[in-house]
């Protein structure tokens, strides 16, 4: 699968990267699918949405657009064109409040089979919360009952997989990763020497 990156400005227009397949499950105890053609074959899958980052990092490209002074990085589906009349917009907010995540999101109604954004808390940690997508067919072990506004939508918005990042925060995520992979690999190389001389 190939993952395609559009940078609007600038003289590079097009940077495609190619996504690596994975083994794919056949059910919730995690047992490899095989494909039904060739009984030794597993069946692979793209590694999925998360693996944009992966790729993004390898290839040093937001390292390369923050040296050209690019700002935000827009996430979107492939299947959701609609999307580009929305996405200006969402730019523009988060740049007059200088957020550094951001998330597009439409009404939806209960019961409805798209995932919810909310707000998750521990309760023996007030304040300290995260903002996440929560499936819809895992809704109801968190909500019993949802709420609604006057015109009857859910008061936890739709989820469209779209994603607004600020590039500064992104470069700081690869960085902190980068920092924990490399203290890692000498904690393992000091494991070793200890063990092995």
């Amino acid at each position: 699968m190939l993952v395609v990156v559009v940078v609007v400005s600038g003289t590079e227009q097009l940077t495609i990267v190619t996504q690596e397949k994975v083994p794919a499950l056949s059910d919730n105890e995690a047992h490899f699918a095989v494909a039904s053609s060739l009984p030794y074959t597993l069946n692979t899958k793209p590694h999925g949405h998360g693996d944009v980052h992966t790729l993004l990092y390898r290839e040093g490209l937001v390292a390369k657009w923050a040296a050209a002074g690019r700002k935000w990085i827009a996430f979107f589906q492939d299947t959701n064109g609609l999307v580009f009349r929305a996405i200006p917009a969402a730019l523009g907010v988060s740049a007059s409040l200088k957020m550094a995540v951001n998330s597009l999101t439409v009404p939806r109604k209960p019961g409805e089979a798209v995932g919810a954004i909310m707000r998750l808390e521990r309760k023996e940690a007030k304040g300290q919360g995260l903002t996440i997508n929560v499936e819809y067919n895992q809704l109801e072990t968190l909500v019993k009952q949802e709420q609604t506004d006057s015109d009857g939508y859910s008061v936890y918005p739709g989820n469209i997989n779209v994603l607004i990042l600020g590039i500064d925060t992104v470069r700081y995520r690869y960085r902190r990763r980068r920092r924990r992979r490399r203290r890692r690999r000498r904690r393992r190389r000091r494991r070793h020497r200890r063990v092995f001389g």
